[in-house]
């Protein structure tokens, strides 16, 4: 039997044993531009995209009933594939179904599933379905793409179109930032960052919640809850988020001075809005090294320029440590400290300003900018209010303990003076170690520092200005005031 309407066309083939009675029938199926809206109620599946398809497949049904099918859908650059069981109308209960879905542009799945928009890339959707009183149980549904591959089991209301979830899900992602930029949202992450993420969702499309959610982000493991909101409008997702990993450098979008691993633990709110990543009420430590983080990010937007914007604050017990970590000698003595800033920046190009610091007695203020490439560039300019300097002047009631002592070891015993020798100027205000001068290989940059106040010792103390630049390994000082 052949049907035309405008259009469309459907070949039927195949045998009615006991005409009338059609308990026991097979037929095969084929059509061209037939759209499955309309026959959608038939077969149990309401919410099929209004769009036509070309179809191919064998139904047929047993001394009770039930309808057999193997179908082939196809649309444009898209399949689907349906073999399985279709339960009884009206309720269609017992209908048990392997569905594929796959292409060569996972945005025309878009109606498939409700969303409205998904990026282009091939994709490929399965999954066992099955339908009872309690509505859709889906088994080992997979999405896999290019950018995102996806597991979800559990039981929905509606195999299209869902209105109401309860489900585990994983999600699995090569680089992140890509996964993120192809579904709409700009965030300025490092390129490369791997993510694992499952947990437990329920609800309703537009008001989703999410349970005992972890992530594992490069070598970093995270904790989550709170609100999904509506998948359709990552504007409304909100989650409380706890982070820790092996280093911190691997997942901020900034670099970090110096390559010492950074341990970490920090925790906080985040949110979408205006396709950026929000970060907020944010508090952290780097374990072991007695340093706590606070503050607020915002990752991503529109301008390529500004896709990271931070304010924090970073504290700790022994500025020694966090010279360590960050791979610097500031020669001043192990104190508490206090930094505080404000971090832009985005396309290889970061500012830190203002910039706050307190080290012991202590301060500079000020900014930073850094140039990321092969040769990054550094410009500083720096003021401090006060420098405590101690360390730059030799301590004599220290040297003459140490010559006393020593005189007590050896013979015969030097009258002692407060007049350095040459030998005892080189070792104790000019190290005899040599110093360190690879790092102008390494960078370009700038400096201009001054400081009010340089104190010394009691009585003594001095005021400075350096101005200073670093170009492909040379050092030149263009200015230097000492006044003290």
């Amino acid at each position: 039997t052949r049907i035309t309407a405008s259009e469309s066309a459907m070949l039927l083939s195949g045998r009615l044993p006991e005409f009338p009675g059609i308990d026991d029938w097979q037929m095969h199926v084929e059509g061209t531009r037939i759209n499955l809206a309309l026959l959608a109620p038939l077969l149990g599946l309401e919410g099929m995209p209004d769009q036509p398809y070309d179809l191919s497949g064998n139904l047929s049904a047993d001394d009770e009933g039930t309808e057999l099918l193997d179908f082939q859908l196809t649309s444009g650059t898209s399949r689907m594939g349906l073999n399985g069981t279709v339960g009884q109308a009206p309720s269609y209960f017992g209908t048990r179904l392997h569905v594929e879905l796959s292409g060569n542009n996972v945005a025309d799945a878009a109606p498939w599933i409700g969303l409205q928009q998904l990026p282009n890339e091939a994709f490929r959707l399965s999954g066992d379905v099955e339908l009872d009183q309690q509505g859709w149980r889906l088994r080992d549904g997979k999405l896999a793409s290019d950018s995102l591959n996806m597991t979800l089991d559990g039981v929905m209301d509606k195999l299209l179109n869902t209105t109401a979830l309860d489900a585990q899900i994983t999600l699995a992602s090569p680089d992140l930032a890509a996964t993120l930029t192809s579904y709409g949202v700009q965030t300025g992450l490092p390129s490369a960052l791997p993510i694992t993420v499952s947990g437990d969702i329920s609800g309703t499309p537009d008001k989703l919640t999410l349970k005992s959610g972890q992530a594992r982000l490069a070598n970093a493991n995270a904790r989550f809850s709170g609100d999904l909101g509506d998948l359709r409008d990552p504007n409304k997702i909100k989650l409380g988020l706890a982070l820790q990993g092996d280093n911190l450098r691997s997942i901020v979008p900034a670099p970090l001075p110096g390559d010492v691993p950074m341990p970490f633990s920090l925790a906080g709110r985040l949110a979408f809005a205006d396709g950026q990543a929000v970060f907020t009420d944010t508090e952290g430590a780097i374990p072991g090294s007695q340093i706590n983080i606070s503050g607020g990010v915002t990752l991503g937007g529109r301008n390529p320029a500004r896709q990271l914007a931070a304010e924090f604050s970073v504290a700790g017990k022994s500025s020694r440590k966090l010279e360590h970590l960050l791979g610097m000698q500031l020669m001043l003595p192990d104190r508490p400290f206090n930094m505080e800033a404000t971090l832009t920046g985005g396309s290889g190009r970061f500012q830190l300003a203002p910039l706050n610091i307190v080290i012991g007695e202590s301060d500079l203020e000020g900014q930073l900018e850094l140039k990321t490439g092969k040769k990054p560039e550094l410009t500083a300019s720096l003021r401090s209010n006060y420098l405590h300097a101690p360390f730059i002047l030799p301590d004599l009631d220290a040297l003459e303990r140490e010559e006393r002592a020593r005189a007590r070891a050896a013979a015969p015993v030097e009258d002692f003076t407060d007049e350095l020798t040459t030998a005892e100027l080189q070792e104790r205000v000019i190290s005899a170690k040599p110093l360190q001068l690879d790092w102008l290989q390494k960078i370009n940059g700038s400096l201009d520092y001054s400081a009010r106040t340089i104190f010394f010792k009691e009585g003594v103390a001095s005021t400075a200005d350096l101005i200073m630049s670093v170009n492909d390994g040379v050092l030149a000082v263009d200015r230097f005031n000492w006044n003290g």
